[in-house]
């Protein structure tokens, strides 16, 4: 599905990611691991197009979209929630939900499934995002995300602010989406015993580097210092 080779991206003189190599499998969940700093969101952001690359290239299906605009990679299926959801807080849960699918003319049809896995939202249609709970808007962020219709889910610390059982509700949609839907799901995570829970394969960043590339299981039952050393904990 998704192809990483080499990837060097950053901000003016300041490289974040350094050489960054890792594949994504279709229909997995793959968790991108590491502290503060290590470069998760960087990586994230060139990979829908938001920041450019220095070096090395990005496919998908494969099919180069290295230098693609962020719109076009849209419209080949991926789709990125930013850390904090990023939903448009003026406009109604309904609208944000419209406005999600105006790039796949996604319409009810599409909506019914994403309230179906958000089941709070359905009451709070003509209500403005803005009087959401946190994670009433991460809800409602990730389902808008769905309403294009993506192939490719592209999620930034989901869990960032959320209490413990929303946290939990959020992993058993990622779950739902790749088991029953055969949704691909890059998941960057801080909290790494959620993510590890829920993901197929686990790549820990370090610095901006790959320190580890593993399936999900063996970092879950790694040495105490290994994981203390990947992962932090």
């Amino acid at each position: 599905m998704l192809e990483v080779t080499g990837l060097s991206a950053g901000y003016g003189p300041v490289r974040a990611l350094r050489d960054v190599s890792f594949s994504v499998e279709p229909q997995t969940i793959t968790a991108v691991l590491g502290a503060n700093g290590a470069g998760k969101t960087t990586l994230l952001r060139a990979l829908s197009g938001l920041i450019g690359v220095s070096s090395g290239s990005v496919a998908l299906r494969g099919d180069d979209i290295t230098s693609l605009a962020t719109e076009d990679i849209a419209r080949l299926g991926v789709a990125h929630v930013p850390e904090g959801g990023g939903v448009i807080r003026e406009l109604t849960v309904d609208e944000n939900l419209r406005l999600g699918g105006l790039i796949a003319g996604a319409g009810e049809s599409e909506r019914d499934v994403v309230l179906a896995l958000f089941r709070p939202l359905q009451e709070r249609l003509g209500l403005p995002a803005s009087t959401l709970s946190g994670g009433e808007r991460q809800m409602l962020a990730l389902g808008r995300a769905l309403m294009a219709r993506p192939t490719l889910l592209l999620l930034d610390e989901p869990s960032l602010g959320l209490a413990p059982r929303v946290v939990v509700q959020m992993m058993a949609v990622l779950r739902r989406l790749r088991d029953e839907r055969g949704m691909t799901v890059l998941l960057v995570e801080q909290k790494a015993e959620g993510a590890l829970a829920v993901a197929d394969r686990a790549v820990v960043l370090r610095v901006g580097e790959v320190m580890a590339d593993e399936p999900a299981e063996a970092l879950q039952g790694a040495d105490p210092k290994l994981r203390h050393a990947y992962l932090g904990y």
